[in-house]
């Protein structure tokens, strides 16, 4: 990791020559966006009156038919974009992460599992659905000191009646506590899920005694002793500052061995930039600063000191 400076003089001797060469990339591939936009749109209309003229406008063909050209329009589109995708991506945004730390693996097309987000318990309605949907891209993953990491953009819905509802769209961290906890525990932001309603987590109610933590956020937990040990005053006031960095609700759950961290409206920021110039340092300082934030969880969380033994519950552990 390096200061801005630093970033700047990385900014200068290895991606100013290779955005040199995206660029015109980019430029072309605006121009492609408006030609095939435009024919797309000037072949529905067409398309529309043709069909309306052949079959009469008393036929839903006529309106509906309007889904042929538009699906022309997005193939001719889908080659374009993906190829200025994988130059940004694989030349850009890799060399960023590698600069970052050279250890850490980038999985454009991959995200967290939906495994993972189930585990996490923070969304019991996604798990109890009977079409639950869970896609994302952009997994970054790795070793920060002895703590094992990952997150990604992800996005997850639920059906509601004919149609769907998103319960998550953010991004979501996962991290090891190197711990085996015994029951579950969950801090949400009061307004985590403002979006669709308040979704209550599994387990009791836990009144904890910082009255400025209990202001901004609700914890329940399966066990009333563990919660209050997992929640110590230091890892209260290290949430707290975390939330008014993140700018955002977010969700914790502290479940098997891990930290799940959900943090609503945000994003990665690892996907291209279509309709500015590359030209500007602090676009790719943005990437650089969101890399910080999201990989400083692990020392903001103080995750790096081991307090606890994988093995036992921490019941056991918890102090004579």
């Amino acid at each position: 990791m390096e200061e801005p400076t630093d970033f700047y003089a990385f900014y200068n001797r290895v991606l100013r020559p290779e955005i040199a060469r995206v660029e015109p990339l980019r430029q072309q591939t605006v121009t492609k966006a408006w030609v095939i936009g435009i024919l797309t749109a000037i072949g529905t209309a067409v398309w529309i009156m043709i069909a309306g003229h052949l079959v009469g406008w008393d036929s839903s063909f006529a309106y509906y038919s309007y889904i042929i050209p538009a699906g022309i329009g997005l193939v001719a589109w889908d080659p374009v974009k993906r190829k200025y995708r994988d130059a940004y991506q694989l030349e850009l945004v890799t060399a960023i992460i590698r600069r970052y730390n050279e250890s850490f693996e980038y999985d454009r097309d991959e995200a967290v599992s939906e495994v993972a987000f189930t585990d996490s318990g923070l969304f019991p309605r996604y798990s109890k659905s009977n079409d639950p949907h869970c896609r994302g891209t952009d997994r970054v993953s790795g070793k920060i000191g002895v703590t094992p990491f990952e997150f990604s953009d992800l996005e997850a819905s639920i059906p509601n009646g004919k149609s769907r509802e998103q319960i998550f769209k953010g991004v979501f961290f996962v991290a090891d506590f190197n711990k085996n906890f015994s029951g579950e525990t969950f801090v949400t932001s009061r307004h985590a899920f403002f979006s669709s309603g308040p979704e209550t987590p599994p387990g009791e109610v836990v009144t904890l005694e910082d009255p400025e933590f209990e202001r901004m956020f609700a914890t329940h937990s399966t066990s009333q002793i563990e919660a209050r040990y997992i929640l110590s005053p230091a890892l209260m006031r290290r949430i707290l500052h975390f939330a008014q960095q993140s700018r955002a609700p977010i969700a914790i759950a502290f479940s098997g061995t891990s930290m799940f961290i959900a943090l609503f409206n945000r994003s990665t920021k690892l996907e291209p930039v279509l309709w500015q110039t590359l030209h500007k340092p602090g676009l790719f300082f943005g990437i650089w600063a969101n890399l910080e934030f999201l990989c400083g969880i692990v020392d903001e969380m103080d995750l790096n000191t081991r307090i606890w033994t994988k093995g036992a519950p921490a019941a056991e552990q918890l102090p004579p």
